[in-house]
């Protein structure tokens, strides 16, 4: 069930971008199920219940939950606020209840391991939606595009989840099957290369922070082929810098304007700095 719940979040972004959103009206009432069925199994199916909201393990629902709804009065729409809060406490209840009775019946290396073979293949369910589009592999630059039902920033943060798990689970899951290996180095490269059409800032970031402590931090792995992993990445991205059309070198520019400009989200981090500090009081809202 945890599996089915994690495929759906990224197959209703999916539906949701092919149909305009209009696929909500299904996919809301499916996750609910999905999630109530989960819960029927937790609490029901299992010899050993432990009550949700019960036990220390609780505490930091509780104080999420409480400071939810002690910022709920403050909301600029107050109805919408406490829909959507609605819509998440079964999630909150699940979760909860769910990472109890993981930790109890599993170790923590085995559960990471689960983890992460399970967003592995989920989240590589965005590489098969762009190859189904036919849009092949000439692409410079997707950004602000949706594709396949995805947007550019979509495909930018499943491709470095993607590949995050699949470094990780390359270097440290012994266990790994062979043909889920294998199927890792195949879709690497397109993983990549999607990451980088993506114009995804923050994707190019976690992924560049990823890359960098898995060569470092990779001692079974001889200097030389290091320095051969990082200079073939290099000559890729760089060959990227020499194309004025790539998604690189677009967001590059973007970024030097928007430093001209003033970012709007940095200029509002200021602002609200500014009024914290001098009025304090308004940190409790």
């Amino acid at each position: 069930m945890l599996v089915a719940n994690v495929l759906l979040v990224v197959v209703s972004y999916w539906l949701a971008g092919l149909t305009g959103m209009a696929s909500n009206i299904v996919t809301k009432p499916l996750r609910m199920l999905i999630i109530a069925v989960s819960l029927y199994y937790l609490f029901f199916m299992t010899r050993r219940r432990v009550y949700y909201f019960k036990g220390s393990q609780s505490w930091r629902v509780w104080i999420f939950i409480l400071l939810n709804l002690y910022v709920l009065p403050f909301s600029f729409s107050f109805l919408t606020t406490a829909e959507k809060f609605a819509n998440l406490f079964p999630y909150l209840v699940y979760l909860n209840y769910l990472t109890i009775y993981l930790y109890r019946n599993y170790t923590a290396a085995q559960l990471l391991k689960l983890l992460l073979r399970i967003l592995n293949v989920v989240y590589s369910f965005p590489l098969f939606a762009y190859l189904l589009t036919g849009r092949g592999l000439s692409e410079k630059d997707i950004y602000s595009e949706t594709i396949g039902g995805f947007l550019n920033n979509h495909y930018g943060w499943t491709c470095t989840v993607f590949l995050a798990t699949s470094l990780d689970l390359i270097r440290n899951d012994r266990n790994l099957s062979p043909l889920h290996r294998r199927f890792i180095y195949v879709c690497i490269p397109l993983a990549f290369y999607l990451l980088l059409i993506s114009g995804s800032r923050s994707g190019y970031v976690s992924f560049a922070i990823c890359f960098l402590i898995f060569v470092v931090r990779n001692k079974g792995t001889h200097v030389v082929l290091k320095a051969l992993t990082v200079l073939v990445v290099s000559v890729f991205v760089m060959q990227l810098f020499g194309d004025k059309d790539s998604a690189l070198n677009k967001r590059l520019d973007k970024t030097q304007q928007q430093r001209k400009k003033g970012e709007p989200r940095l200029i509002a981090a200021q602002r609200a700095t500014e009024v914290f500090t001098n009025h304090p009081v308004t940190m409790l809202t």
